[in-house]
C-alpha cells in the first residue's frame, strides 16, 4: 500500500478555498467554506463546487476529531 500523505502538503497543490475531512474520515475541498449540518452531522456548502480529495491521494486521516478538521487553502 503506499505511503499516506498529510493534506497539509497537499495543499500548495489546491485552488483557494478550504479543506475538510469528513466522518469517514475522507478529505474534500470546497470552494466556499462549509458549516457542519445540524440534521445529518457532516460538511455542507449551499453554494459553490466541492471535490472529493481522498477519491485522488492517499490523504492521512486527520490528528483531531473530523468536527475540527477545516483548514483554509490560499
Amino acid at each position: 500500500m503506499s505511503k499516506k500523505i498529510k493534506i497539509t502538503d497537499l495543499m500548495p497543490l489546491l485552488k483557494p478555498g478550504f479543506v475538510a475531512m469528513d466522518p469517514t474520515g475522507e478529505w474534500y475541498w470546497y470552494e466556499i467554506k462549509p458549516e457542519i449540518a445540524k440534521v445529518c452531522a457532516e460538511w455542507v456548502q449551499p453554494n459553490g463546487t466541492m471535490q472529493n480529495l481522498s477519491n485522488a491521494f492517499n490523504i492521512k486521516k486527520s490528528d483531531s476529531e473530523w468536527e475540527k478538521s477545516l483548514i483554509k487553502v490560499k
